[in-house]
């Protein structure tokens, strides 16, 4: 069987079986799509042992194990089991992430695909010897938690036992493995410019799981072959006979097991908050409080195990200090848990979607503790409602300061993180398909196409990125002179490499009407496609405005008195400054990001005749130009210093420190001066 048609496999094709063609595929799509069967598959196995113990417990008769207390016990283990390994984790932690990480980072696919369907495959044959365990001898009726002395050959003779617990083992290892894939795909193949800030909550959610997963399932393996090897190799770990301690296992399966619980309820935190996002049409407040909750969960998972058994004599002349450690704990896991979802609450509307969404935050928070806990359950619901008020009031002193803020803070959308730092990483990894867009943008900014040649004109300071760019496209030759710099194609497999980069993406008719007088067409044989239309172009979604800026744009800070102003503050604009002979593309970015332009009648400082002047007038457009040179950065050194000088005096101004930070603004204005 030829495997590399199978790696790209998206559907059935004919001349493949298509049960060959699905189980050994390596899409992210159609693993998602057999987890999702597989969960199914188990979930109405484990409803039917449910149906069946419902059944039997619907009457105080025997209906239909006739009293047989170990058939009893089968069921409940298997139910467990099912629900928890072969339903709920395959179901978040393949389906779900599977299918949503990878499309939510601008991936496409996950970082190992082999991994991705072994860690699939592994399930099945697990599957398989959880479903014999119970078919075969007496079966596993040791509960879900396998505690020993149940587990020993006293209890349990049969070879059933050692089944589940080897089917537990494999669950285990699948669940490791997409895990490793999924750390690995989350931090390594994020698209460019979205860094860990950027990231959707759900893939948050996902990263979260697959670090708890990576830390408590190796654990739970430890004991199962403790148990194991004391069921078939004559050791004593949890033998009391032998000198073992029983007490042990149940240290080492909750410390597992607790992790266990969030391991399943994370991911759900994720796509409830995703919920949230789309039908409340507003982006979620207090992300980053979300994310330090779920990683704070995740750590005190591992702190609170022992509250799962506080029945069984920890310590017994310690056991006080013991159990009030675990419930301090255990109030401040519930702070974490209430800010998450009071979090969720705050900024939507109430729609119809928003019902099963409700209802999972309010039983959540609101949920039936046993009367044993009943102190902690008043302070969960304490807890939870100061951490909702506390979030409440936020929102508000938020809303407070922004109307009274004399920089007009209701045009920018709080969500974007200002303090973060760009990385001028786009040259490193930059396509074609964004090479071209940016190579089309530079050279309708300034540059010209001639019969035997193209060029672009630079400045001496960006002598270094013009190597890198002359790397990435593979040919050109720089001319220096005095001041500048000329990077040009003459060569014939040059100028046919321009042309494929630029083809129909060309968003001005100028420089498209030269390709057609060049007649480039007619020299390599390739049509030359129509230019884009400017009705559906997003200027958002590709790097032809990083050429632009790169080829002809200045970024400026200036500082005037505000006559209205009764504190005499100086007042401060961050503005973005381009000039072409035309007015086509000016347009097209005004449309898009907004800003002012008009027509220089005068002779400008160069000599030439007036050209077109655009340029940003407000914080709103200022925020819309850091938004998108956040992601697609300017590659040329000179205006990548530029743009994070700027953008630092715009940062000031958000946090309110451009009046503390005065003198940083004036020499940073002068350093921006100097370098246009």
């Amino acid at each position: 069987m030829n495997i590399n048609l199978i790696n790209n496999y998206v559907g059935p094709t004919k001349g493949y079986h298509w049960v060959e063609s699905w189980l050994f595929s390596t899409n992210c799509q159609n693993m998602s799509i057999l987890y999702g069967m597989f969960s199914l598959f188990s979930g109405l196995v484990g409803l039917s042992l449910s149906v069946l113990m419902r059944i039997e417990l619907s009457s105080p008769n025997p209906q239909m194990l006739m009293h047989n207390g170990q058939l009893w016990n089968v069921l409940m283990t298997a139910h467990a089991l099912f629900m928890v390994f072969y339903l709920v984790m395959p179901m978040t932690m393949g389906a779900l992430a599977n299918y949503l990480v990878p499309l939510q980072m601008g991936s496409n696919d996950t970082a190992f695909p082999r991994m991705n369907n072994l860690a699939f495959v592994v399930l099945l044959p697990s599957m398989l010897f959880a479903v014999l365990s119970c078919l075969i001898d007496e079966g596993p009726g040791s509960g879900w938690t396998l505690y020993p002395p149940l587990t020993s050959l006293q209890s349990h003779s049969g070879s059933s036992m050692d089944m589940a617990m080897f089917a537990l083992h494999l669950s285990g290892l699948s669940s490791i493995f997409g895990a490793i894939n999924l750390m690995v795909t989350i931090i390594n193949m994020r698209a460019n410019g979205m860094d860990y800030s950027k990231l959707p909550l759900f893939v948050w959610s996902v990263l979260m799981t697959a670090v708890l997963m990576m830390l408590a399932l190796p654990v739970l393996a430890a004991g199962l072959t403790m148990l194991l090897m004391d069921r078939n190799f004559n050791t004593s770990f949890f033998v009391v006979s032998g000198g073992g301690d029983p007490l042990l296992y149940e240290h080492i399966f909750w410390f597992f097991g607790h992790p266990e619980v969030y391991i399943l309820i994370v991911p759900v935190f994720g796509v409830v908050s995703q919920i949230v996002q789309v039908y409340a049409k507003k982006p979620m407040f207090g992300k980053m409080g979300m994310i330090y909750a779920m990683a704070s969960i995740g750590f005190l998972g591992f702190c609170v195990w022992s509250h799962h058994m506080f029945t069984v004599g920890l310590d017994a002349d310690k056991r006080k200090q013991t159990s009030w450690f675990f419930v301090k704990k255990i109030l401040l896991y519930n702070c974490l848990t209430g800010n998450l979802n009071m979090v969720n609450i705050t900024k939507e509307k109430l729609l119809t979607p928003h019902l099963g969404e409700h209802t999972y935050i309010y039983k959540y928070m609101n949920g039936i503790k046993s009367i044993l806990y009943f102190r902690i359950m008043v302070w969960n619901w304490f807890v939870k409602l100061w951490a909702g008020n506390f979030t409440l009031l936020n929102i508000m002193k938020t809303r407070i300061k922004n109307k009274n803020s004399h920089l007009n803070m209701k045009e920018v959308n709080y969500n974007f993180n200002y303090n973060s730092t760009p990385k001028n990483i786009m040259i490193k990894n930059m396509k074609d398909m964004d090479l071209g867009y940016y190579m089309a943008g530079l050279i309708e900014g300034n540059g010209n196409m001639e019969k035997e040649e193209m060029m672009m004109n630079f400045n001496m300071k960006d002598m270094q990125n013009l190597y890198k760019l002359k790397k990435l496209i593979g040919y050109g030759k720089m001319l220096k002179n005095s001041s500048m710099v000329k990077l040009y194609f003459n060569s014939k497999e040059s100028r046919l490499r321009m042309y494929k980069l630029m083809n129909g993406k060309l968003l001005g008719p100028f420089k498209h009407q030269q390709l057609i007088n060049q007649k480039y067409d007619m020299e390599f044989n390739i049509p030359i496609k129509p230019m884009m239309d400017k009705k559906k172009f997003n200027i958002y979604n590709n790097a032809w405005l990083t050429g632009f800026a790169d080829a002809n744009s200045q970024f400026k800070v200036y500082l005037t008195k505000s006559k209205t102003n009764k504190y005499n503050w100086e007042e401060i604009k961050t503005v973005l400054m381009m000039n072409q002979k035309n007015d086509y593309l000016l347009q097209i970015i005004k449309e898009q990001m907004g800003g002012n332009m008009y027509n220089n009648t005068q002779m400008d400082t160069g000599g030439r005749p007036g050209v077109f002047n655009y340029n940003s007038t407000s914080l709103k457009v200022s925020h819309n130009i850091m938004k998108y040179f956040d992601i697609y950065s300017p590659l040329h050194n000179s205006k990548y210093i530029q743009y994070l000088k700027w953008r630092k005096v715009y940062n000031m101004m958000m946090n309110k420190k451009h009046n503390k930070d005065l003198e940083k603004i004036k020499s940073m204005k002068k350093f921006l001066d100097l370098m246009n």
